[in-house]
C-alpha cells in the first residue's frame, strides 16, 4: 500500500517511500524521548488478553499513573493485533523520576498477575524525536492511522542520512509542502536506525499527495539537485520495513504529571 509520503519515499530512497505518531510526537515542554512497549498476545487468547489489558489500563487510571500513554494496534503488517503502548515527550531525567515514584514496580506486579498469562512476548524501545528532520506543528490535527517505516542504516551512514534528510526537510518548508511527518532515532535495537512516521485521519488520507515529496523538492531545488538528494538518501539505507498502526483511544491514560 502506498502511504502519504509514499511517492516521495520512492523518490527518497529509490525503494519504498515513506509524517508522526499522534500529537504526542510534538516535542513540546517535556522533552523529545518516547518509551514504547510492544505487546504480542498468545495465539487464541485475544479476547482474554483484550479484557485483561483493558482492566490494567483502568488500574493505571485509578492509581494515578504519573505518565500519559497512548495505545495503538497493528492494522497492516506481519503481526496484526499486537499492541504498542507509547509514552512521549520525556527527558532522560524523567525516567529516573518515574522509577522513584515506585509506580512502575507496582504496575509491573499488577501486570504479572492479570495480563501476563495471556502475553506471548513483550519488548520495549526508547526513541528520540528529530525536529530538524521533521515537520509537526503544535496545531496538527489528531490522527487515527500511522504508517511506521523503520530504516536500518548502513554502518557509517548515520550522519549522511541526517544531513540529507535535513536538506530535504528545508526544501519542503521552502515549498510550503503542507503534509506532516516525523523522524525518530532509536536508542535501542540495531544501530544506526531511524523511524519515519506518516499520519492519516482515515484510510482515504493515505492517498498520494499532490505534489508528492520529490516534485515539491524539485520546485525549489531543481531536478538535478533534487535527484542527488534523494539518491544520497537511498544510498544510506541497508534495509527497511513498514507497518500501519491504528490509535485506540479507549486505552489512553492521562498522567498526573
Amino acid at each position: 500500500m502506498k502511504t502519504r509520503f509514499c511517492s516521495a519515499l520512492c523518490a527518497f530512497a529509490g525503494l519504498l517511500l515513506l509524517a508522526p505518531v499522534s500529537n504526542a510526537a510534538d516535542p513540546a515542554p517535556g522533552g523529545v524521548l518516547d518509551q514504547v512497549w510492544i505487546i504480542t498476545p498468545k495465539n487464541g487468547m485475544d479476547q482474554q488478553f483484550q479484557k485483561a489489558f483493558a482492566a490494567h489500563v483502568q488500574w493505571r487510571r485509578d492509581n494515578k499513573d504519573p505518565w500519559s500513554w497512548e495505545v495503538y494496534s497493528e492494522a497492516v503488517g506481519p503481526e496484526p493485533g499486537i499492541l504498542f503502548a507509547r509514552s512521549a515527550n520525556h527527558s532522560w531525567a524523567d525516567f529516573d523520576a518515574y522509577e522513584a515514584t515506585g509506580f512502575p514496580m507496582k504496575a509491573g506486579e499488577q501486570w504479572d498477575t492479570t495480563v501476563a498469562p495471556f502475553v506471548a512476548n513483550v519488548r520495549n524501545s526508547i526513541s528520540e524525536y528529530e525536529p530538524s528532520m521533521s515537520h509537526w506543528p503544535k496545531d496538527a490535527p489528531e490522527y487515527t492511522l500511522f504508517t511506521l517505516i523503520t530504516y536500518q542504516l548502513k554502518q557509517g551512514a548515520g550522519m549522511k542520512f541526517r544531513t540529507t534528510t535535513e536538506e530535504i526537510a528545508k526544501a519542503l518548508a521552502e515549498a510550503k509542502w503542507p503534509n506532516n511527518w516525523a523522524f525518530l532515532a532509536y536508542h535501542t535495537g540495531p544501530q544506526p536506525s531511524q523511524l519515519l512516521v506518516l499520519p492519516a485521519a482515515n484510510w482515504a488520507g493515505f492517498k498520494d499527495p499532490d505534489p508528492n515529496v520529490y516534485n515539491a523538492v524539485v520546485s525549489v531545488r531543481g531536478a538535478e539537485a533534487a535527484g542527488k538528494l534523494f539518491a544520497d538518501y537511498g544510498s544510506c539505507v541497508a534495509h527497511q520495513d513498514a507497518i500501519i498502526i491504528r490509535r485506540l483511544p479507549q486505552f489512553s491514560v492521562t498522567g498526573t504529571k
